[in-house]
């Protein structure tokens, strides 16, 4: 749940700031890993979806299908960039 839980978060952080496609990207890569290792939610998932991709449009679901063929190292190198 940690790296999930900090890719849900860093997802929401850059759909706040008005970065879809880190948005996109961050949130792909999450769904990536929840299909290589099921995570367990101690939080509502549609939630957290709905913040990171509501009205988030055409950019947002190109990003998201980039992220979702990212392995776990590419998405926390992408996660720590955006904190660059």
């Amino acid at each position: 749940m940690g790296v999930v839980g900090a890719l849900a978060t860093l997802a929401t952080i850059a759909r706040a700031a008005g970065e879809i496609e880190r948005a996109g990207l961050l949130w792909g890569a999450l769904e990536a890993e929840e299909r290589r290792a099921p995570a367990t939610w101690a939080i509502d998932r549609e939630a957290w979806e709905a913040l990171v991709s509501a009205d988030a449009g055409p950019e947002f679901e190109r990003a998201r299908r980039t992220g979702s063929v990212l392995n776990l190292d590419e998405a926390v190198a992408l996660a720590l960039k955006s904190v660059e």
